[in-house]
């Protein structure tokens, strides 16, 4: 079972019944049968050795199990028809592929011989069909394909644990048992969970075992790594939800979460007060201890195998991680943290990008420089959100149907097949984002820093990922916000002490959460009519802010509500003729109070700058000859270097 706190006790497996015990004997009083136990049918046996066992009788057995025979003769060597019998037992056992072959023998002493009477599943047809067959060989496959040449024995095991883990559930209606159905059916009970992990270790020829505690009605296995033997307990290591809401219980698997507290465990820790196992019977001794107090036994998320080294991420720190995301390479024994964050909660590395998820902010960055990330965008947990994972460029998630929703400890609803219906899947593809393309270009240069491009959205940012740009940190006086930028994130220009001045262009949606805070020296933003969204907590200490906007716009009323001093954004308007030799300009400003307002142009011939020009009275006369484009700027004075608006520019 998958745990004890789940207060199920469920008897599953047959009492093997000893030879001078009652039995049903044939016509032929020298026919015996015998009831296995077999954990492809919920039992718990124990494994079996025999001292003086006949050389070559397991894989006579094995391969006659295979060819599906009607019987099995073989040489008795010697020994009992119960030994042989326990024997066969064993050998099912621990075969995983074999999980057609039933729990009832007869076996028929001839002289020197045994006859074997082997049962299978489905009297007419004893092969699986086609469609099944490809199933399994796909499971099996997915699972080898997260095994590498180059890993050593552990990671190969640690690659078979968290993919089974990830993909595989517990199954409450207790009735998937053996590897087969449960890779059809991607969910099964412990036994089913302990020969599917032993048909992937046969797969990679990893020496493995059967571990099973009749009163704990679990099984799970034992794996050797140089010459040791070591518990590998996937069931307890995929954790179900049992979560409370109020009162009552609910289960069901924790969609996306891996733990690591039972594999490569010694028989020391199996026992101990974290652990919980006991009464087991085991044919191999777990003596060492190399992994019991390993780096990955806080992390309850899957690890992601790239370039010889793990990644994993971690919501909280643990005994040997900070929270964020971190790498180990078991060739040097390394661990790095890659930097310190107590909200990612997902990630993934495909295409030598990693994406993972922040708070509810779906991102991409390079992994040799995780910090440089791109927001793609959000995702929005639902109230019945049901957990999440990464995978090979998709994000997928589940969402709780009503009628499973927090449902209480009701085991008449567990046993319903369509409990498995309680949750729905879905994905977001996002292969078809190019990095390149999502993340945000800026530039600085004589105190103003210009931000621009990307997918047009500046990701959140904080104590832990400080924005790109904040090298420049008190340097930077002004911002100049592109027009393609569409959201300002949290925390993007925080903490710039001697920022000035913000220019945004028309085409911002939105200002998140502190995204200006501690720019103690603001004066002044200009804000467009595109924005519709400002936290009002976006501008916390900037206690000298003037916020300038159009008459009715979103901008004065988010400045009325949050005590901000509002003004009218300025603005230039200008005029030309052409008359002669002569370009004709009148100006005048808008919006702009104060004394001492100066005008200046400058123009350009062949994309050169040819001349700054204060403007007197409002007009000016420039040459015409060779003049493609004039721009025109206000000051207070030319003492003051910062523009009061933005500059009109006139194309002839």
């Amino acid at each position: 079972m998958k745990m004890l706190k789940n207060f199920l006790t469920v008897l599953m497996c047959a009492v093997f019944i000893m030879p001078n015990c009652a039995f049903a004997v044939s016509d032929n009083a020298e026919t015996v049968s015998y009831d296995l136990v077999l954990l492809q049918e919920g039992g718990f046996p124990t494994p079996y050795a025999l001292e003086n066992e006949p050389e070559g009788l397991r894989e006579i057995i094995k391969n006659a199990l295979f060819e599906k025979a009607e019987n099995i003769t073989v040489d008795t060597g010697g020994i009992s028809s119960y030994e042989f019998a326990k024997i066969y037992e064993d050998v099912i056992n621990h075969t995983p592929k074999l999980y057609d072959v039933l729990g009832t023998v007869k076996i028929q002493e001839n002289g020197r011989e045994y006859i074997i009477y082997p049962s299978y599943k489905n009297e007419v047809e004893t092969y699986m069909i086609s469609s099944e067959k490809n199933i399994i060989q796909q499971a099996v496959n997915d699972i080898l394909a997260q095994v590498k040449p180059e890993m050593s024995t552990a990671e190969k095991i640690l690659a078979v644990h968290d993919y089974m883990a990830l993909h595989y559930e517990y199954d409450y209606t207790y009735s998937i048992r053996n590897a087969e159905d449960f890779f059809i059916n991607k969910r099964g009970v412990c036994s089913a969970y302990t020969l599917a992990f032993g048909y992937i270790m046969d797969e990679l020829d990893i020496p493995w075992d059967y571990v099973s505690s009749d009163a704990m009605n679990h099984a799970w296995n034992i794996v050797q790594i140089s010459r040791q033997w070591y518990h590998v307990d996937v069931t307890w290591d995929d954790p179900d939800m049992g979560e409370y809401k109020g009162d009552d219980m609910y289960y069901g698997d924790r969609y996306g979460y891996v733990g690591h507290k039972f594999l490569l465990i010694s028989d020391a820790a199996m026992k101990d007060d974290v652990h919980e196992h006991y009464s087991w019977t085991a044919s191999h001794l777990a003596k060492s201890t190399t992994y019991d107090d390993f780096f990955w036994t806080d992390i309850s998320k899957p690890m992601q195998y790239y370039n010889g080294e793990w990644y994993w991420c971690s919501v909280y720190g643990g005994t040997y991680i900070q929270g964020g995301i971190s790498k180990y390479n078991f060739s040097n024994s390394s661990l790095n943290n890659l930097f310190e964050c107590f909200n990612i909660s997902l990630m993934d590395i495909y295409n030598n990008y990693i994406y993972f998820l922040r708070d509810n902010q779906i991102c991409i960055a390079p992994v040799n420089d995780i910090e440089n990330f791109a927001k793609l965008g959000e995702f929005n947990q639902p109230e019945k959100f049901n957990g999440a994972y990464f995978e090979n460029g998709y994000l997928n998630y589940a969402l709780a149907d009503d009628k499973y929703y927090g449902i209480n400890d009701d085991w008449d609803i567990r046993n319903d097949a369509n409990y498995y219906k309680y949750r729905y899947y879905y994905n977001i593809d996002l292969t078809g984002y190019n990095y390149r393309d999502c993340v945000i270009k800026w530039s600085y240069k004589d105190g103003t820093l210009t931000v621009r491009g990307g997918n047009g959205i500046i990701p959140d940012y904080d104590y832990y990922f400080s924005a790109p740009w904040k090298v420049y940190g008190s340097e930077i006086k002004s911002i100049v916000i592109d027009k393609s930028i569409k959201e300002i994130g949290e925390y993007a220009f925080s903490d710039l002490t001697n920022l000035t001045r913000v220019s945004i262009s028309d085409g911002l949606k939105s200002i998140e959460r502190s995204a200006f805070s501690d720019c103690t020296n603001l004066r002044s933003i200009v804000i467009p009519d595109s924005v519709t969204s400002i936290d009002t907590r976006a501008f916390d200490w900037c206690r000298y802010l003037k916020i300038y906007g159009h008459e009715g716009s979103y901008a004065q009323t988010y400045a009325i509500e949050n005590d901000f001093p509002f003004e009218l954004i300025p603005e230039i308007v200008a005029d030309h003729t052409i008359t002669g030799d002569n370009i004709n300009i009148t100006v005048e400003a808008n919006n702009i109070s104060g004394n001492n307002i100066l005008f200046a142009v400058s123009y350009n011939a062949r994309n050169k700058v040819l001349s700054l020009a204060e403007v007197e009275d409002g007009t000016l006369v420039l040459p015409s000859e060779g003049v493609k484009t004039v721009k025109i700027f206000c000051w207070n004075s030319f003492t003051d270097m910062q523009p009061l608006c933005e500059a009109k520019t006139i194309t002839l």
